[in-house]
């Protein structure tokens, strides 16, 4: 209530006032005066759209304080109710929550959880669907027909000085039941190689009665297949009872055979039989499982294509746009032609790596973005920048400099356009300050316009962030399973991490750690450096590689130079590693026990030379000596039947650097 002089600063008690909210009484809690205001405060909130009426009477005849009073000390006279509607303060309204919806044949339900009463509730469904909900906020959907039908509930709460909150929820019925009985698949088949054959083992399953109660499978019949190019090729059976086979026997590509657990496929020495399949399917009580195992794909082969920096329209394509690399042999095919000179405009290019052993790698297609600009175009000379450093800064001539509004920061757009890879720029005059995105290495580029005397200049100023070029990483492996790293350190770092193709390798605090992982000439190490709990990709990078270790060692029987096929299957396993760490040097050396009557000198030379022929086989670039070392370097007693079974051995070796 505000009165039209100053008043007196003692006040009447709360008492001497009566306020109604929509008619009904509400408790004064404290009295205040204001310059020529007094101001109630109520018990509770009135709420936007009340309607409040306040009185005021006093309390004693003539002059005092126990009265409202101006600053002279007269008395304000008894105020009769008066009513006054509150138009502000709307609240923010209720937005119902739902608890867990349970399915049922021809509907679902649902619970508000936090209904509330003081709230009105409008809900609708979508078609065909009924609902109700109760004075407790439980909400039924009915009228829907089929297995998984689905209708979404829409909820709005209303109440006067709220605003409406509307939430939406779907359900569905229950799902279709399963068949009566089912064979399931607890393990699904996986297909691999073994030497020259591929082994598709059988998985596991469970026999479900009935729908509900599981069993242990008792499998009766079980049919492999084997499916080259969408075509069934070959097919093993194992079990008893009788079934029409799905291949004639002489449409049977290759020789098969088949135990409970497996089937193996001899395929010889062909490669072609890549992309390929295993169909597994088990019979039991006249129900049938069936399940594809893992697809064997040919090899994808590493390419890559460096981000292209945009170039003139007076300029023709050269071996610096066509510049995409392969860590096989092979051949790439381009989308333009090497001397093309292309019109102004953005350009997507494509490179075609075929690969030259086609029967074991994929055929690869990439893309690249190209930016031609205007001939006058101002091209500046490409500035490079090495980690850890966090900022490019560089001067471009004189005149005012304004980031062109085409660019993008963040890494948002793509490869080779302007601002890709940058976070932000800070231009003052003529100098820029950048700051790349974390972990970006590569090629991108500032497109930006110069006013100055001359007139306006468009400016492409290339930039490179590269990994360090004084940096280096080395690998001592004394320990083929365990090789050391060791890097160069860098000031303020506090841990060091390092991966390859996302595999941990190690962490450490100092400059040198052991790998968990073999290691080779191959591997590109990913090395990140933390600062504290900032961290920086410093760099992607093929260590030095510094080898001398015996990588596996091969067992013989007494007085034979010839492989077991486990032995023939161990060594193909360690080619394929070795050809993937990039060794190319390897070391053979054949041991002898001390049996009398035998040449053991020409025997340790003969099985070295009987495993250098297959791991030459498996690593054709690979240099590959042989030792013979005869009885003179036992690892075991002679004097045991066990110690000499140690002793015949081939063991091999990796060297490098």
């Amino acid at each position: 209530m505000t009165y039209n002089e100053a008043l007196s600063s003692t006040t009447a008690a709360t008492s001497t006032f009566t306020v109604t909210v929509d008619g009904v009484s509400r408790a004064v809690s404290s009295v205040a005066i204001s310059g020529s205001t007094v101001r109630l405060t109520l018990a509770s909130a009135v709420l936007f759209g009340q309607v409040i009426t306040v009185a005021y009477t006093d309390p004693t005849a003539g002059n005092d304080a126990s009265a409202v009073q101006d600053s002279a000390g007269n008395d304000a006279a008894t105020l009769s109710a008066t009513s006054v509607t509150n138009n502000v303060g709307v609240l923010a309204g209720l937005v119902s929550e739902f608890g867990p919806i349970t399915s049922l044949d021809s509907g679902f339900t649902l619970q508000v959880t936090n209904y509330d009463s003081q709230f009105t509730y409008s809900v609708t469904v979508s078609s065909p669907g009924l609902i109700t909900i109760s004075s407790s906020g439980a909400i039924v959907v009915s009228g829907l027909n089929g297995y998984g039908f689905s209708a979404t509930v829409t909820v709005s709460t209303s109440r006067l000085g709220y605003v409406t909150e509307t939430t939406s929820v779907s359900g569905n019925t229950k799902s279709e039941p399963p068949a009566p009985n089912i064979l399931k698949f607890l393990k699904a088949p996986v297909l691999t190689t073994e030497g020259d054959s591929l082994v598709c083992e059988s998985g596991t399953f469970e026999f479900i009665r009935n729908s509900a109660v599981s069993e242990e499978a008792r499998v009766s019949i079980t049919v492999f297949t084997l499916i080259v190019d969408k075509q069934r090729v070959s097919q093993a059976i194992f079990g008893s009872g009788t079934i029409s086979p799905a291949i004639k026997v002489d449409a049977q590509r290759f020789e098969a055979n088949a135990t409970a657990e497996k089937a193996i496929f001899n395929v010889s020495s062909r490669k072609n039989y890549l992309p390929a399949q295993c169909e597994v399917i088990v019979f039991q009580e006249n129900t049938s499982g069936l399940g594809l195992s893992n697809t064997l794909l040919k090899e994808i082969p590493e390419v890559s294509w460096p981000a292209l920096l945009p170039m003139g329209s007076d300029a023709s394509i050269s071996v610096q746009q066509l510049n995409a690399t392969a860590d096989i042999r092979g051949s790439f095919e381009y989308s333009v032609k090497l001397g093309e000179k292309l019109e102004v405009g953005k350009y997507t290019l494509f490179a075609t790596f075929k690969p030259m052993n086609s029967d074991e790698y994929q055929v690869i297609t990439l893309k690249n973005q190209l930016r031609v600009v205007i001939a006058s175009t101002s091209l500046r000379k490409l500035v490079t920048i090495e980690p850890p450093s966090e900022t490019i800064q560089i001067r471009i001539g004189t005149g005012v400099l304004l980031p062109n509004p085409e660019m993008i920061f963040s890494g948002n757009n793509n490869a080779g356009t302007p601002g890709y890879g940058i976070q932000k720029i800070s231009i003052s005059g003529s100098s820029i300050t950048i700051w790349p995105v974390a972990g970006f290495l590569g090629k991108t580029s500032l497109l930006l316009t110069q006013a100055g005397a001359g007139g306006v200049v468009n400016i492409i100023q290339p930039i490179e962030v590269t990994s360090l070029k004084k940096f280096s990483v080395s690998v001592k492996v004394r320990n083929f399973i365990a090789p050391e790293v060791s890097w160069q350190s860098i000031p303020g770092v506090t841990e060091y991490k390092i991966t390859l193709s996302g595999q941990n390798v190690c962490a450490s605090t100092k400059n040198f750690c052991k790998s968990s992982i073999p290691l080779g000439p191959k591997s590109i190490l990913d090395i990140r450096a933390y600062k504290g709990k900032v961290m920086n990709n410093l760099i992607s990078i093929k260590p030095r590689v510094v080898a001398n270790s015996t990588v596996d060692t091969i067992k013989f029987s007494s007085g034979s130079f010839e492989l077991n096929q486990n032995e023939v299957n161990s060594l193909s396993k360690l080619a394929g590693q070795l050809r993937k760490l990039g060794y190319s040097k390897l070391i053979v050396e054949g041991h002898a026990d001390n049996s009398t009557g035998l040449n053991n000198i020409k025997l340790s030379r003969a099985r070295a030379k009987e495993v250098k022929l297959l791991l030459q086989s498996l690593i054709p670039d690979a240099v590959i000596s042989t030792k013979a070392k005869s009885d003179r370097f036992p690892i075991a007693s002679n004097k045991t039947e066990a110690g000499k079974a140690k002793n015949r051995r081939v063991e091999i070796r990796v060297v490098q650097g």
